[in-house]
């Protein structure tokens, strides 16, 4: 399991951005993001409209789809269908964490994936 420093969230009214800041050992820190334009996805074809989501370290395919996030216990796992992240949320600020969780619930507007919250 991988721990999180701190969580970021945006919504500016094209793009809506949750970003995970992951300790990744001694002052590296890696950046989870879950990025979603709903402004713009009339644009794209039905299969490639969600949420993408793409590690900043390389070792994921950018334009993966949420397919799930899980909740619990000052933890949280997020799904794509070919990856599964695993993070430690309990260092994160309780209200950054509702808020990403407020967000979560915006970005998920058309039920393009599943939110368990425990």
């Amino acid at each position: 399991m991988r721990s999180v420093q701190f969580v970021t969230y945006e919504d500016d009214g094209t793009d809506q951005i949750v970003s995970f800041a992951i300790d990744h050992g001694w002052m590296d820190v890696r950046s989870l993001i879950l990025l979603r334009t709903p402004k713009y996805e009339m644009l794209l074809d039905d299969a490639e409209r969600g949420v993408s989501v793409s590690m900043m370290d390389g070792t994921s395919d950018d334009g993966e789809l949420l397919t799930s996030v899980k909740l619990k216990a000052g933890r949280v796992t997020i799904a794509t269908r070919n990856s599964k992240y695993d993070l430690d949320i309990s260092r994160v600020d309780p209200d950054e964490v509702a808020e990403m969780k407020v967000l979560l619930q915006r970005m998920n507007f058309d039920n393009r994936f599943r939110i368990e919250d425990n």
